[in-house]
């Protein structure tokens, strides 16, 4: 009787091994599950699958030729990817550059006035210089003469201290220029050399002050000026008045 219940016993045993949904493994086993990579993927012992670093900064678990042909670095069998053990890429940002261009670089590499991690270029952020240029008015050079001082220049200085008058246009180079803002014009080249003359020293105030931002240097209004009174030609003096007027009476920092 003994015997027989003993020989049931094991026939059920076998019977429940068989029908057991899990293999069983020994901790030693080749099979025995490491982990699962950020994947999911199953990673074994006597398999090949470890963290493949991206180039983002990602993490897969694949094998290394599936890592080599993704581009990235494989860090070895087994590796799993939580934590991520991959570095991740320098932040970008909009670089702006002094001609209102903009990439997205690192700040590293940034050769213009970074505007910080993640900021983009679309649409663009960044302002020329021309956006920030200043120009006081006519009417300020007029009533504000104390303001000339940091210029180098005088009230009473003659016209021909800064540019140089063609005698066939008029004597205005003797004029002073305070009297050069007050010309009223008039009809022909002697008309438009004294309406240009009026913007110029209004210009030339502007680029001489130390704190106003103008658009063009004193030395490049004095060369435009000269050229075109030079030339005689009316239409050249009312296309160099509006070149070297053309931030005049913008914003004035000096009021």
């Amino acid at each position: 009787m003994t015997k027989a219940l003993c020989t049931i016993a094991a026939m059920i045993a076998v019977i429940a091994l068989g029908c057991s949904s899990e293999p069983t493994t020994s901790p030693g086993s080749s099979d025995a599950l490491l982990g699962t990579g950020g994947s999911g993927t199953r990673v074994d012992a006597a398999g090949d699958g470890g963290a493949c670093c991206l180039v983002d900064g990602s993490c897969s678990i694949l094998t290394e030729t599936e890592c080599t042909e993704s581009g990235g670095t494989y860090q070895g069998q087994g590796v799993l990817c939580d934590p991520n053990p991959c570095p991740q890429p320098a932040a970008t940002g909009a670089c702006c550059f002094d001609d209102g261009s903009c990439a997205v670089t690192t700040e590293a590499d940034c050769g213009g006035a970074y505007l910080g991690d993640g900021t983009v270029c679309d649409p663009n952020p960044c302002g020329s210089d021309e956006d920030q240029y200043e120009g006081c008015g006519l009417g300020f050079w007029k009533n504000h003469t104390d303001a000339w001082e940091p210029t180098g220049h005088g009230t009473s200085d003659e016209v021909s201290s800064i540019f140089e008058v063609p005698e066939e246009l008029g004597d205005f180079g003797s004029d002073s220029l305070m009297e050069a803002l007050k010309y009223g014009g008039g009809s022909g080249a002697e008309g438009a050399a004294k309406l240009l003359l009026r913007t110029a020293v209004t210009a030339a105030l502007n680029a001489a002050h130390p704190d106003v931002n103008y658009g063009l240097a004193e030395a490049e209004i004095v060369e435009i000026v000269n050229g075109a009174l030079a030339s005689g030609n009316r239409r050249e003096m009312q296309d160099a008045r509006h070149a070297v007027g053309e931030s005049n009476g913008g914003s004035c920092p000096l009021e």
